[in-house]
């Protein structure tokens, strides 16, 4: 997303069915995945915005849904939503506008916060689902402060949890 972003494409419907493999992923090998379908994609130079209704509602920013201003920062929020359905699956029947609109007032569905594998992690899709896109880091951004500090690479949550049950911190 960073990549296309820095090319001036926007593409406006990042959801999970946009998001592919591009090889068979196995426990050896790293996943190389790609966006696809890019029917609602613009190009937006720097400091140009966009307007319009485009995308999949339940992963559309605040600034789209308010039919505003907008630009390329409207995929960051779709990616933050993206990681949340891929930690806690996608929300069913009445669950989906309920999580929505929450999401779109600031409030993470509980089930993210309590099974986040890290802190981390919790602290990047903030960062994604920044409400005011105006304040929403670029993707770039995001990328440099994600370091080390996602599953796998750092600290998990349940460590960090454990030193403050214990009086300490980290």
């Amino acid at each position: 997303v960073s990549f296309m972003h820095s090319l001036g494409v926007v593409h406006r419907d990042i959801k999970p069915d946009n998001i592919m493999c591009k090889h068979e992923w196995t426990i050896d090998s790293e996943p190389h995945l790609q966006i696809i379908d890019f029917g609602s994609a613009s190009f937006c130079k720097k400091n140009e915005k966009l307007r319009g209704y485009h995308g999949t509602k339940f992963f559309t920013s605040p600034e789209m849904c308010n039919r505003g201003l907008y630009d390329e920062k409207t995929d960051n929020w779709a990616v933050g939503v993206v990681m949340i359905v891929l930690l806690t699956g996608y929300p069913e029947g009445v669950q989906v506008q309920e999580t929505w609109q929450k999401l779109l007032r600031g409030i993470l569905p509980e089930s993210l916060i309590e099974t986040a594998p890290s802190e981390k992690l919790l602290e990047l899709i903030k960062m994604w689902l920044k409400i005011d896109y105006e304040k929403r880091p670029s993707c770039a951004a995001i990328l440099e402060a994600s370091g080390s500090g996602l599953p796998g690479g750092g600290e998990t949550r349940k460590k960090t949890q454990s030193a403050r049950s214990n009086g300490t911190t980290k």
